[in-house]
Parts: C-alpha cells; sequence; structure tokens
C-alpha cells in the first residue's frame, strides 16, 4: 500500500508538473501573441511618398506611382500619401501575425464635413507584413481642397506606426489660353507677370513682353499665346523674342520674318539661318 500511494503521489506530481509546463508555455504564447500587437515590435519604413497616380489593373488599384512635389495640389480627384513596409523585430511574432488591423488618421485644416468641423478623419485599415502597403487621401469633394499642413498616421492601438507630413496647395485658378496679344487674365497671374503684361502692352517694354510670354504662358502649356508676346517683343527689337518665335512657329514663313528681324538687329546665328551677312 506504502508503495502504491508513493506511485500516486509521484504520479500526481508529474501531471501536475506537465500542467504546470504547460500552462507556463500557453501564457509565454498568449505573452508573444500580444507582444506582436504592439507597435514598439514593429519596425515601419517610407519607401515612396507624395502626390500619387493609381496603377490600374483588372479594374483595381494595385500600386501607386509617385511623383514628389514642393506641394501636394488640391484637386478633385488627387491622390497624396506614401508606401511603406513593416516587419517584425521578433521573428517568432512575425510568424504568428502576417497581417495587423490598423487605424489611418489624418490631422488636416478645418473641414466641414456633415455640417460639422474637423480636424481629424479616421478610418479602419489593415497593414501587411512582407508586401507593400498604402495610405492614401483622395481629394473628393470641394470641402477637401485646403490650403496647409496634412498629417497622415498609420496607429496601431493608438501608437504610431509610421507617419508624414505633406503641405497642400489650392492651386490658383488657370487663365485662359490668350488668342490676341495683350488680351489676358491678367488678374490671374502673379503680380510680377500682371506688372509685366503693363509695362509690355502700355508702355510698349520689348523685355516686358518677353517676360510674360517665357515665365507666364510657356509654363501654362500656352504656345500659340506665347508665341504672340514673343513676336511683339520681336516686333519691338528684342533678340530674344525674334529668335524664341522662330523656334516656335509652325509656319516657315514667319520663321524666316522673325529671322530676318533677328538679323537686322545683328545677330549672327538668325543672319546665318537665313543666308545673310549681318
Amino acid at each position: 500500500m506504502v508503495k502504491n500511494n508513493s506511485v500516486l503521489k509521484i504520479a500526481s506530481s508529474l501531471v501536475l508538473l506537465l500542467s504546470l509546463a504547460a500552462c507556463s508555455n500557453s501564457k509565454i504564447t498568449e505573452t508573444e501573441s500580444k507582444m506582436s500587437l504592439t507597435a514598439e515590435l514593429i519596425t515601419a519604413e517610407i519607401t515612396q511618398s507624395g502626390l500619387a497616380q493609381p496603377i490600374i489593373n483588372g479594374g483595381q488599384a494595385v500600386g501607386y506611382k509617385y511623383k514628389r512635389t514642393l506641394a501636394v495640389p488640391a484637386q478633385k480627384g488627387h491622390y497624396f500619401g506614401f508606401e511603406y513596409s513593416v516587419k517584425p523585430i521578433d521573428e517568432v511574432a512575425g510568424k504568428q501575425q502576417r497581417h495587423l488591423p490598423v487605424t489611418i488618421q489624418v490631422t488636416h485644416p478645418e473641414m466641414l464635413v456633415n455640417g460639422k468641423k474637423t480636424t481629424v478623419t479616421s478610418w479602419q485599415d489593415m497593414m501587411y507584413f512582407g508586401r507593400s502597403n498604402y495610405t492614401m487621401w483622395q481629394f473628393e469633394s470641394d470641402a477637401e481642397l485646403l490650403n496647409g499642413q496634412w498629417n497622415i498616421s498609420v496607429l496601431l492601438q493608438n501608437e504610431v506606426v509610421v507617419e508624414k507630413s505633406f503641405f497642400v496647395m489650392v492651386p490658383p485658378p488657370r487663365p485662359a489660353k490668350v488668342t490676341e496679344v495683350c488680351v489676358a487674365e491678367v488678374d490671374k497671374f502673379p503680380k510680377p507677370l500682371q506688372d509685366a503684361h503693363t509695362a509690355c502692352c502700355s508702355n510698349n517694354d520689348s523685355d516686358a513682353c518677353y517676360t510674360f510670354a517665357w515665365r507666364g504662358l510657356e509654363p501654362l502649356r500656352d504656345k500659340s499665346g506665347a508665341l504672340l508676346y514673343f513676336a511683339k517683343s520681336c516686333e519691338m527689337g528684342n533678340i530674344s523674342g525674334c529668335s524664341t518665335a522662330a523656334k516656335i512657329t509652325t509656319s516657315e514663313n514667319q520663321k524666316t520674318v522673325y529671322l530676318n528681324k533677328a538679323c537686322d538687329l545683328k545677330d549672327i546665328m538668325s543672319c546665318i539661318d537665313v543666308g545673310r551677312m549681318p
């Protein structure tokens, strides 16, 4: 009987030890699982950012093309944000979790949403390990077109995993294309260009005409409008206006006229182009 009691005690002790070990392993696994859900055990890297254009495949966005700009132009339909990757510091935790639910939080200038003012917009998303993640804002309404600082954050249990700030700027209204020299929507140009236009058209300043064409119209890709002002500067004796007008005109006759005018103004290269001696 004594031996049997000893055997029973030993068996009971083994069962207790095994139970404790199992409990301990369970607690370790539970702890590791909980630790994997914290931002402290995740490293994140932003790989691309800026103004973005969706890459569509099969009717779905499979990625984005990014363009780095000093300021993000706020226009309806435009996207901006960043692409990022994450990996767990603990390999065991990484094997347990291949993706995690996160919150995307965007802080922005005061916005009117459903009749209420707000400076924070958020939504739920999924963050994946071992592949690219995309966090994007798309301007969908006029209420979202706001100048100022915007910040996009990825939050895991209210802790920041990764974030980036952007400066957003509402582009000024574009002037209509010019069809007649000295008839332009001047008020839609910056003040220095407004002054150049006045000097060109009111004071017959050839340099000002050239400047308005070069700095005002060419950046807007108004080629025909720019040609009008280059031609005007040429008529008033600006060699650069003549040579530039000759380059962009599609008329061979007009090209010859501009080059001859430049040659009259002692531009050697223009004289060579038209076969004249300066």
